[in-house]
């Protein structure tokens, strides 16, 4: 059986942007998950294409570039563009959106992902600060994998959560 970790524009942006400064760190990380491709499948919300091409494009990326890189993103074998089903997307506002921790609602995308996550009991990676603190308080299995900025750096935290995860379909 394999693992699914949702990875958000953000951190798919950072692998495909060499000059993004979270790049190093998102690159090191899905190397490690390449490594364990044989039981680990990458999802991304369509509305996550979207925001990448979006977030390229206004760094100035070229469209030649950025289709590029998508498209050879899209071809690795454990990257998979899932939706969620509109009853799914009903099931997690009732238990999402009405919870008392949430002081300030999800945003679109940080729902979308976060939905996702639930239906596949997946690992979320991201840089999106925001998104991470509205997120953790109702699904803990959001990681920020970077020293970079104020946050506390959980690249060990996911890999040893995730090693404990694939530990256990031995």
């Amino acid at each position: 059986m394999k693992h699914y970790i949702v990875e958000d524009s953000s951190f798919v942006v950072a692998v495909m942007d060499k000059n993004d400064e979270f790049h190093q760190d998102a690159v090191s990380v899905f190397e490690k998950l390449m490594e364990k491709k044989d039981k680990v499948k990458i999802l991304i919300p369509p509305l996550g294409l979207y925001e990448i091409i979006v977030t390229l494009s206004r760094k100035g990326i070229h469209h030649k570039m950025i289709e590029r890189k998508i498209i050879s993103f899209l071809h690795i074998n454990e990257v998979i563009v899932a939706a969620i089903t509109e009853s799914s997307a009903f099931k997690h506002c009732k238990s999402l959106l009405n919870l008392p921790s949430q002081k300030h609602f999800l945003r679109t995308g940080d729902f979308l992902i976060v939905s996702l996550a639930v239906d596949y009991e997946a690992q979320i990676l991201t840089f999106d600060k925001k998104a991470w603190r509205k997120v953790k308080p109702i699904y803990k299995k959001i990681y920020y994998c970077s020293s970079i900025g104020k946050m506390k750096n959980e690249t060990k935290d996911f890999l040893n959560d995730l090693d404990k995860i694939l530990g256990k379909g031995k």
